[in-house]
């Protein structure tokens, strides 16, 4: 099999590289998904209460803008209805094999192509039992375990960031008489009602469910072992929130431009928080200022006596904020405890910790966050020479990519959604396309048939990666004091971009075309000698023409009036001669 490009994934990030690819004439591109349906964390996740903490305004394509959002926060099921409705409306699914592994994708360089190994895969017991109305519908093509390969020009991953939920191994686990599952893989076969559930975790997405199972358990354990930063949720700029759902849909739709000012408003709102990121005096002092905005939450919506159990000493921005206008509240429930804690065994019916304490337990649930900084693994990519690029970011010193999309050594593949390129204030979709902007004007050539290799010099990709490093020394993200997701134990961080989203949209824009290694085909060459002889016989043509106006005591100014007036002149009779005859 063969195709001009080959997209691995097809979720945000994937169907914005296909929209794109599209919209630049080109439509021989195939994409593989691992899953049974687009959509990506939004088809996956399916837990109680998931929801976007980034306004739907901006959690958006800007080319399939949606005026009829339900709220200002969407839940995850309109969002997952929001994205394969734009899979469809651009005629997506013919290009897409679903439930399909790539294996392996290794540089040919003698035929200037990816050669791509892939897999069928079995559908997930998971999305068997997910709440999605499909679920005991989903049925595949094709034997499992299949192997075969697709070949390429281009290779585009965009695989995601949180996308493997992280390996939790706790003693006495094959001892448990009850259903564990991650949040990530939410099993909705179990019936909470009545249950006694534990749930490791804090985070985000811990924070959404417990509100929502809270009502129908017959207990509910929280485990945790440090706190988070929590925010009451910033809404549209003052607009209540029952005013914004009921109007905002017929607002956007019957007055034209506004749901274009409203994102723009929105978009440099989420942007004014970079600062809060910045290791400056500024920044010290508003991170101070939402300290104790998330201090005051605290103590106005959870019981005192969990106060000190939700207050981090840490800097806010180190790790993920969280964004909450029901999770505190819930606390208050005589069904609720939360408590710090290690888990350190299970029993048949019971969670053993550090603290000596027992936890009874029917269910347990995993809300401990996803791998991180590994980035395309599962998949083994293989550049010159035989490089892998799993050894490549070995010697780098960690996962590391110019401009948060390319490596040396691993001609025409571009990553999407890549190393750094994670923001903490804003949304993902706006670096998403700014992302796929910048592969599209480095891999036209290739597209075109006037390259066969686009290739960042190795030079280039060091002191890039040097200057995030560094930079990020200059953000709350590097911090030796405490350890987050967004950081190996070493201190390299490959997860955020150490700058703004207006700093890397202005990157994405403006290609740094010294730092580019392109290889021309004889159709580029041609080109590229067409345009210079158009150039230099514009040059030389107005040279001339300037002349000849000289001797005559014109100018070009006088030649451009002259013009003119035989333009309208001509215009003039052609429209008396197309009057008289209708006459």
């Amino acid at each position: 099999m063969y195709s001009t490009a080959l997209i691995v994934g097809a979720g945000e990030s994937g169907m914005c590289m296909a929209i794109q690819l599209k919209k630049h004439g080109i439509t021989d591109f195939a994409i593989y998904e691992r899953h049974s349906a687009v959509g990506g964390t939004w088809y996956a996740n399916t837990y109680p209460g998931v929801a976007c903490d980034i306004p739907a305004l901006a959690y958006s394509y800007s080319f399939a803008t949606n005026p009829d959002w339900s709220s200002f926060y969407p839940q995850g099921p309109e969002l997952y209805a929001y994205f394969s409705k734009v899979c469809d409306d651009h005629n997506l699914r013919p290009h897409i094999t679903f439930n399909t592994e790539v294996e392996s994708a290794v540089w040919d360089e003698d035929r200037k192509l990816w050669v791509v190994r892939l897999r069928k895969r079995a559908i997930a017991d998971w999305e068997l039992n997910s709440n999605h109305s499909f679920a005991k519908d989903l049925k595949y093509s094709g034997q499992v375990g299949d192997t075969w390969t697709h070949e390429c020009k281009v290779l585009f991953t965009a695989v995601g960031l949180l996308t493997t939920p992280m390996d939790v191994k706790i003693n006495g686990m094959e001892n448990f008489n009850g259903p564990i599952f991650h949040s990530a893989l939410w099993n909705h076969s179990v019936d909470l009602e009545e249950k006694d559930v534990v749930l490791i975790g804090n985070g985000c997405t811990a924070c959404q469910v417990v509100p929502v199972i809270e009502p129908k358990v017959k207990s509910l354990t929280q485990i945790t072992r440090s706190p988070h930063w929590m925010l009451p949720r910033p809404q549209f700029p003052g607009v209540a929130p029952e005013s914004y759902e009921k109007w905002a849909p017929t607002v956007f739709r019957c007055i034209p431009g506004s749901l274009t000012v409203a994102r723009y408003l929105m978009f440099l709102t989420l942007e004014s928080k970079w600062l809060t990121f910045r290791k400056t005096e500024a920044g010290e002092k508003q991170r101070k200022a939402y300290e104790r905005q998330s201090i005051k939450n605290v103590k106005t919506n959870a019981p005192e006596k969990y106060w000190d159990l939700l207050t981090p000493n840490y800097p806010i921005g180190f790790k993920r904020r969280i964004f909450d206008d029901t999770y505190l509240k819930s606390l208050h429930s005589d069904k609720v405890l939360l408590t710090r804690d290690e888990v350190t065994g299970l029993s048949e019916h019971t969670v053993h910790t550090a603290s000596g304490k027992e936890y009874k337990a029917d269910v347990l649930v995993l809300a401990t966050g996803y791998k991180t900084n590994d980035w395309i693994t599962p998949m083994d990519i293989v550049g010159r020479g035989g490089e892998h690029l799993s050894d490549h970011w070995r010697k780098m010193g960690g996962p590391a990519a110019y401009n948060c999309s390319v490596v040396s050594g691993f001609p025409n593949l571009f990553m999407v959604v890549g190393p750094n390129s994670a923001t903490g204030h804003t949304s993902v979709i706006l670096a998403t396309e700014n992302m796929v902007r910048y592969a599209l004007s480095v891999a036209g050539p290739v597209l075109k048939g006037d390259a066969s290799e686009v290739e960042i010099k190795k030079e280039a990709e060091v002191e890039y990666s040097k200057w995030t490093q560094e930079t990020m020394k200059k953000t709350v993200f590097s911090n030796d004091d405490f350890q987050s997701w967004y950081k190996r134990a070493d201190g390299w961080n490959s997860s955020t971009y150490p700058r703004s989203q207006l700093h890397f949209i202005y990157r994405s824009h403006f290609p740094v075309w010294k730092d580019w290694i392109i290889t021309k085909t004889e159709q580029g060459i041609w080109k590229a000698r067409v345009r210079r002889m158009l150039i230099v016989v514009s040059i030389f043509g107005v040279g001339i023409l300037n002349a000849v106006l000289r001797k005559r005591g014109l100018t070009m100014l006088d030649a451009a009036r002259i013009g003119m007036f035989l333009i309208k002149s001509t215009a003039s009779k052609a429209l008396g001669f197309a009057t008289g005859s209708r006459q």
